[in-house]
């Protein structure tokens, strides 16, 4: 059930998307949603293959060191934030050199959900945690109140924003999952949220200055 609500969370957008506008308006979109997405691929193959055996050992200990899993969890975070950040500011290059002038849309589409995606990042470090100490119910309620957000919001700002309205009704939905995950790592007593705040604001500001940036070119 968990992992069939991963999967509806995180392509609900691309589902309703498809009732909504063209193929090709579809298609720029894809392929801003894989640009966005690296930074969260990456991190997920990490906390699986890496994090979830430490955490496991960890929480199961009888003494748990929760510092070295919150610590560890942060040198992952610091290096993804890093990783988004540089995508974020070289994207507009990289991307006017790989495809023709009738796939630059998408470039608003991508700095929205890569938003998006480093909420999911972040989500996933708690989600590993969570199923360390025996609790994935947390990654389900997570998913179904993502999933519950998305359709609330989606045609109100689709009507508003069109195709970058769904970035943003996908972007604003993992705050669902995260705040779950948070909320089942801190009984765990392995949260971190004054760091994830911190990421998520860093994020932001350098989103904000890469829109001036292109903007004022």
């Amino acid at each position: 059930l968990t992992s069939i609500l991963i999967f509806a969370a995180g392509q609900i957008d691309r589902i309703v998307l498809a009732k909504l506008v063209p193929l090709s308006a579809l298609g720029l979109y894809s392929i801003a949603f894989m640009w966005a997405q690296l930074p969260a691929t990456a991190a997920q193959t990490w906390c699986g293959r890496m994090i979830l055996p430490i955490a496991s050992s960890e929480l199961r200990a009888e003494t748990p060191d929760r510092r070295k899993l919150i610590n560890y969890r942060r040198y992952v975070l610091v290096a993804v934030i890093a990783a988004v950040v540089t995508l974020s500011l070289g994207f507009d290059a990289v991307f006017r050199i790989l495809y023709t002038p009738e796939y630059w849309p998408a470039i608003a589409s991508f700095r929205i959900l890569l938003t998006g995606a480093l909420v999911r990042v972040l989500d996933e470090s708690y989600r590993v945690f969570n199923l360390a100490g025996g609790t994935p119910h947390y990654t389900s309620l997570g998913n179904i109140i993502t999933i519950a957000i998305f359709l609330a919001i989606v045609i109100p700002l689709f009507h508003q924003f069109g195709v970058t309205g769904v970035a943003l009704s996908y972007a604003i939905s993992q705050a669902g999952t995260f705040f779950v995950s948070a909320f089942g790592a801190r009984r765990h007593r392995v949260s971190d949220i004054f760091f994830d705040l911190c990421a998520i604001g860093v994020l932001a500001v350098f989103t904000f200055i890469s829109f001036e940036v292109m903007s004022t070119g």
